[in-house]
């Protein structure tokens, strides 16, 4: 590239190893000789196959992570390493190996400022939540987004148009698009898999095994009894779990999951383990391994996971639908083939990517299914009160006020009497019915296959009609300018599709209410406030001037919602004083002349539409960067803008259609600095 002289980090990468240009032959027979006649090769060996290995793509002493490979994401798969940036922007972040650059995008949400690296041997190294693109990168994404007359761009370019080398600066670390500063770091094939990072060359030093700090023990159906209970049953050890277990009695088909936890370094940040592995009677019957997945399968993760109320737990057997890589096995403690009457010997390890292993063991006992289940063993009662199997009413509370405690388990509804017995009931049902909303009484939903053709595993939604009070309805007004609409439901889910949001038919809705930008669907966060979830759709196949579809993303409490206050932009005051950026270069990297004009954006209803922001400087349009994780808008000013007075004009608008626009007097200091400080 014409221009790469200034993308080189201010302390280049040394090259080691020896470079010798001879035919192949020849280079054999000297590789021979020199095993032969050297006293100790190792040396050079180690530098020759350090030039070839990737380079860490920061330039800092400590490789810490703060998120690994395949972690729980809502939906979604973490397709790659988040390296410590030591909570601050602006590190150079550097080319592992030769290529070229393949894409670039800017956008407000997602990986923000993205870059992707093509190599000859056909991986994609891709980088994101940048701070700054390099110089020529940055002058492509600027061009684009002058053409476009949007921030949001996607740059695919040719290949080898733009070459890149061993070490070069490809631009700096940031936030962008997420809430705090780190690089997202991923790894793709030429079929753009991720894969594993660790397991390409990018693996930080880890000592620490993963802990096991809790199992959970579920009956899968309303005959399954755990220690003579139908309630599930845990044990737990905020140090870790190790070694031997109390033995469990077990009746019927049962599910076990685990609360796991694995760190790599001093920072202590929760990772994912590589590796799980269950073994019954020595044959290994469940095992999973993250090296890779397919982006186009990456919701099949919510298979993977208990989620009820708070717990997310790793499920300890495959489901059905789960055809990842790298899994292994089945539901063998559901199938009474391979969970046989007698004992049993359950072995379970976890280990990160250097191998370091948590185990631990414990018998099953297993009565046959008209036997009952005998006294609990000696072992048992010997173990430390700390570390015993102890019933835990597992499951999903059901708002049903003047009955009896109700849950839902992804198997079975529990309904605890006033007499305190359980009783237990089967969650599943024979009906395909559809849910519809409003709603005219309480009832329990199978979304199976058959209802739902999408659906990868079988899906339980309870659903009642909610309304709001007069109190709900006045903090709604006066703390986030919503109006309630009057028409709203809860959703409880005991498990959730794998193909993500539900088809939510609303029969009695008239389809002017889709046409309606002011009018949404909110869901109720935990600290009670409401976010926009989405608008409903004209139903397919529905008569004309009726029904509306809401794809339904989770369960939760949702109400339709009027929001009737435009957004606010900016503090008091209608002038703002610009510096002149105290550093123009960094790491070869030019940095502004003008210091950042950050403009306060907040809306307390629907939220910020970020593609809607537009900026104006003396009637220029200027890309805008909307950074909606802290409630901004940061306007880059042209390096040729002279010093003194200018016009800024802002305009932006929420989800629900209003709009605000606001002017200020920008005072652009006359101080210059030399470059470089």
């Amino acid at each position: 590239m014409s221009q790469r002289t200034a993308w080189q980090p201010a302390t280049a990468a040394p090259r080691t190893g020896l470079r010798l240009r001879v035919p192949r032959l020849p280079f054999l027979v000297i590789g021979l000789l020199g095993l032969l006649l050297t006293p100790d090769t190792r040396g050079i060996r180690l530098a020759a196959a350090a030039e070839q290995e990737p380079l860490w793509p920061l330039p800092l002493a400590e490789h810490w992570l703060t998120s690994n490979f395949m972690e729980y994401r809502a939906g979604r798969f973490h397709a790659g390493l988040d390296l410590k940036t030591r909570s601050q922007p602006g590190f150079p972040v550097l080319a592992p190996e030769d290529g070229w650059i393949s894409r670039l995008r800017a956008a407000p949400d997602g990986y923000g400022r993205a870059l992707y690296l093509q190599t000859a041997g056909g991986r994609t190294y891709v980088f994101g939540h940048l701070q700054r693109f390099a110089d020529p990168l940055r002058e492509r994404v600027r061009a684009e987004q002058r053409r476009r007359r949007a921030w949001r761009v996607d740059i695919a370019l040719p290949e080898k148009q733009l070459p890149v080398r061993r070490g070069e600066v490809l631009g700096l670390s940031g936030q962008s698009g997420t809430a705090g500063p780190h690089l997202h770091f991923e790894v793709r094939n030429g079929s753009q898999q991720p894969l594993n990072p660790l397991g390409q060359g990018f693996a930080p030093a880890d000592t620490i095994p993963p802990r096991i700090l809790r199992l959970h023990a579920l009956p899968a159906t309303p005959q399954a009894r755990i220690e003579q209970e139908p309630t599930a049953w845990s044990i737990a050890d905020a140090a870790g779990l190790r070694g031997e277990l109390p033995a469990l009695q077990v009746r019927g088909p049962v599910a076990f999951a685990a609360s796991l936890l694995d760190e790599a370094d001093a920072a202590g940040h929760h990772l994912e383990p590589y590796r799980l592995s269950v073994r019954l009677d020595g044959r290994e019957v469940f095992s999973l391994r993250n090296d890779r997945f397919d982006f186009t399968a990456s919701a099949k993760m919510r298979l993977e996971w208990l989620e009820l109320d708070g717990l997310r737990e790793h499920w300890l057997h495959r489901r059905a639908g789960d055809d990842l890589p790298g899994r292994a096995g089945g539901a063998w403690s559901l199938d009474p083939a391979v969970l046989t009457p007698g004992r049993h010997r359950v072995e379970l390890e976890a280990a990160d990517w250097w191998d370091n292993t948590a185990r631990v063991a414990w018998d099953l006992l297993v009565a046959a299914p008209a036997e009952p289940a005998g006294p609990a063993p000696a072992a048992a009662e010997a173990r430390p009160a700390a570390v015993v199997w102890r019933e835990d009413p597992l499951g999903l509370p059901l708002p049903r006020a003047g009955e009896p405690d109700r849950f839902l388990t992804p198997f079975l509804q529990l309904v605890h009497r006033r007499d305190g017995a359980w009783e237990v009931a089967p969650t599943l049902a024979n009906s395909a019915e559809r849910p519809s909303w409003p709603l005219d009484r309480a009832r329990l939903w199978p979304l199976t296959p058959e209802a739902q053709p999408s659906l990868l595993a079988a899906t339980v939604l309870w659903a009642a009609p909610d309304s709001l009070d007069e109190a709900q309805r006045e903090g709604l007004r006066t703390v986030q300018g919503l109006e309630d609409q009057g028409r709203g439901a809860i959703f409880v889910a005991a498990d959730w599709p794998a193909a993500g949001p539900l088809d939510l038919f609303l029969p009695a809705w008239p389809e002017s209410l889709a046409g309606d930008p002011g009018l949404g669907i909110y869901a109720q966060q935990q600290d009670g406030s409401w976010a926009f979830a989405g608008r409903p759709e004209p139903g397919p196949g529905t008569a004309a001037g009726e029904g509306l579809v809401f794809p339904l993303p989770g369960p939760g409490r949702y109400a339709l919602l009027r929001d009737r206050e435009p957004p606010r932009l900016g503090d008091a005051g209608s002038r703002l004083r610009v510096p002149a950026a105290a550093v123009r270069d960094s790491a070869g990297v030019r940095l502004p002349r003008w210091e950042l004009v950050e403009i306060p954006v907040r809306d307390r209803g629907a939220g910020i539409e970020p593609d809607s922001c537009r900026v104006l400087c003396d009637g220029q349009w200027l890309p805008a960067e909307p950074d909606p994780p802290r409630d901004r808008l940061l306007v880059e000013l042209p390096d040729e803008l002279a010093a003194g007075q200018h016009e800024l004009l802002v305009r932006v608008a929420d989800r629900a259609g209003q709009s605000t626009r606001r002017r200020w007097t920008l005072l652009c200091a006359s101080r210059e600095l030399p470059d470089g400080r």
